[in-house]
């Protein structure tokens, strides 16, 4: 049996989402801030009309994927 066809797939849109906010901007959002605190890390994004988005977690990675949770709710309201 091949493992690679149960290894999750990075190089698609959604795998790369965590990059393109880090990197880039997302959805006409880019990364604001980066902070540590008590209870892990913060991440706020924001976009050009001041909208500010965050996710707070264990680790970086993590808040970043929470906060582009955030952007797809908000887009698909």
């Amino acid at each position: 049996m091949n493992n690679q066809d149960h290894e999750p797939k990075t190089n698609t849109v959604l795998g790369k989402r965590p990059t393109l906010l880090s990197n880039e901007t997302y959805r006409g959002f880019s990364i604001d801030n980066i902070s540590k605190n008590w209870n892990g890390v913060k991440v706020t994004a924001i976009n050009s009309k001041g909208m500010k988005i965050s996710g707070n977690a264990d680790s970086k990675q993590q808040a970043v994927e929470k906060v582009i949770n955030q952007i797809d709710l908000l887009f698909d309201q």
